[in-house]
């Protein structure tokens, strides 16, 4: 296609989408962030015969992994820094920068090792000062940075050696690799630096070149310590927020797009061959108003839990990209036993006997209305089939759908009986604000569910002072969750990472990279 024909189309399609409704199949629990975007931004394909890959960012605030608070610049800068563990496809934490760790104190404090030898891309060495450097700055900076999580509960960091540090916490850790899955920084480049935000300095498969304000950032090829990657060229073009990663993919603009399982109807037969699925802990689940006499009845709970078409929904709206779940622990998680787990498969006639047990159905005095916010059709069509299905066994439900913010309000003003959600949980399963009873005001516990038993759970699972007592302890809650229902989960979102035919060879995207195994990558 002539260049100057696809710079029209992708000019209009930034106009037309600044009116046009995200096809998500659900936000975030928390106020969606904005970026502003410059007015100059100007979009350009480009042609791509090299060993080029090209990415699509929004406008940054800066480059700097230990501050940035967006994703999407987050994938772009693991292609330059490298983080001391990483998920591997289980959710287990595995040595990547460093080589190993060990619990001592009672899991109080964890030493972590990395080998002689490694440096930075100007020659100097990684020494266990830069992460102590790290951790500081991690624990100095605002609360909505990506890697924040990862330092909440330290205490201080210190280097024994040039290639040994001791971790300090506050309280016991058992999920200790999750906690470790943060890139570092060298803190001879990056201490009282002041233009070191815009020019990312680290050791990873690539290294940054230069940044064209509000058009596109620069980087290439790097022998890191994971060898010299194939591509020999990174260029991220700075698109507008309302221009999706799929967009610029199929209007040729860049190589790569992240699509949610809501976007993978729209992929094109040329892409969806390349598209390789990964999990994500994005989980979606029904909320119920526990302060209604009703729903606070457990076998009530159970009998709508029984009454969710999750099948369906899986494979309809999320086009067969989820992985069912009851609780807020995925199920792909290699820790999980599924011992004692209650699955609540489909079932009308269980569901009918309870709840006619109950006095719930056929009873013209109760009613459920199931909240959404009306932001895209695929949350609404997920209430529209449940209400069906409740309404099968004789529930009189109907659908109700609000602005986001106005569903927020709602929510936190307990004035509902059911809704839909979708939350990030973290890599450690921290269910602290989701289901312990101190964050019925402060978190996301709009539920107002509150249990001692569940409240010592959480904490000791967050607590546990080894890996051996955190895998008993997630366990538990995972089975206390199947039985106490708090809320009836639905699926863990997978997405996609598709990418153009100029992009060869085989992809491995992970949780926590889309780019884990790059150096295998070629264009071609």
């Amino acid at each position: 296609m002539n260049y100057r024909i696809i710079v029209v189309l992708i000019c209009c399609l930034v106009l037309s989408s600044c009116n046009r409704v995200t096809d998500a199949v659900f936000p975030e629990l928390s106020e969606p962030t904005t970026t502003t975007v410059a007015s100059d931004i100007s979009v350009q394909p480009q042609k791509n015969n090299d060993s080029t890959l090209r990415l699509a960012i929004p406008l940054p605030n800066n480059l700097d992994p230990l501050l940035n608070t967006d994703v999407r610049v987050d994938r772009l800068l693991r292609l330059v820094f490298e983080p001391l563990f990483v998920l591997d496809d289980s959710f287990k934490a595995v040595p990547n920068l460093a080589t190993g760790y060990s619990v001592g104190d009672g899991g109080m404090s964890v030493t972590v090792t990395i080998p002689s030898g490694l440096t930075w891309e100007d020659g100097l060495p990684i020494t266990a000062s830069d992460i102590e450097y790290s951790i500081d700055k991690l624990r100095n900076a605002p609360n909505n940075v990506i890697y924040k999580s990862c330092v909440e509960n330290v205490s201080y960091c210190a280097p024994l050696s040039d290639t040994e540090c001791i971790i300090r916490y506050k309280s016991p850790i058992g999920a200790v690799g999750c906690n470790l899955c943060f890139p570092i920084e060298a803190r001879h480049y990056y201490e009282g630096s002041y233009n070191a935000p815009m020019k990312p300095m680290g050791n990873g498969s690539f290294r940054f070149t230069g940044y064209t304000q509000s058009k596109e950032a620069t980087f290439v090829a790097s022998s890191s310590f994971k060898g010299a990657p194939k591509i020999q060229k990174v260029i991220a073009t700075v698109i507008p927020d309302d221009v999706s990663e799929l967009d610029a993919l199929e209007h040729g603009i860049t190589d790569v797009a992240v699509v949610s399982s809501s976007e993978t109807g729209k992929i094109r037969a040329a892409e969806s061959e390349s598209a390789v699925l990964y999990n994500t802990n994005n989980f979606t689940y029904l909320g119920f108003n526990l302060r209604n006499e009703t729903l606070a009845d457990i076998s009530v709970r159970s009998a709508l839990a029984r009454l969710i078409p999750t099948d369906e929904i899986i494979r309809n709206i999320y086009a067969g990209r989820a992985v069912a779940s009851i609780t807020p622990i995925n199920p792909i998680n290699g820790l999980l036993s599924d011992v004692g787990v209650e699955s609540y498969q489909y079932d009308e006639s269980m569901a009918a006997s309870v709840l006619q047990a109950a006095g719930v159905t056929n009873n013209d005095n109760f009613s459920l209305t199931i909240l959404v916010n009306n932001e895209n059709s695929g949350r609404i069509k997920i209430a529209e089939k449940i209400k069906t299905s409740f309404n099968k066994v004789g529930l009189s439900a109907s659908v109700e759908a609000l602005p986001y913010n106005e569903y927020l309000k709602r929510l936190s003003s307990g004035d509902f009986d059911i809704y839909i959600a979708q939350t990030e949980l973290k890599e450690n399963y921290n269910l602290y604000s989701l289901l312990h009873s101190k964050a019925i005001n402060g978190g996301i516990n709009y539920m107002h569910f509150s249990d001692a038993y569940m409240d010592r759970i959480i904490a000791e699972c967050n607590t546990a002072s080894d890996e051996t007592q955190y895998k008993e302890k997630l366990n538990e809650l995972n089975k206390y969750c199947s039985i106490t229902l708090p809320v009836a989960g639905i699926c863990f979102e997978r997405e996609a990472l598709v990418t153009t035919e100029h992009i060869q060879g085989d992809k491995k995207p992970t949780l926590n990279n889309i780019f884990a195994n790059i150096n295998q990558w070629e264009a071609k």
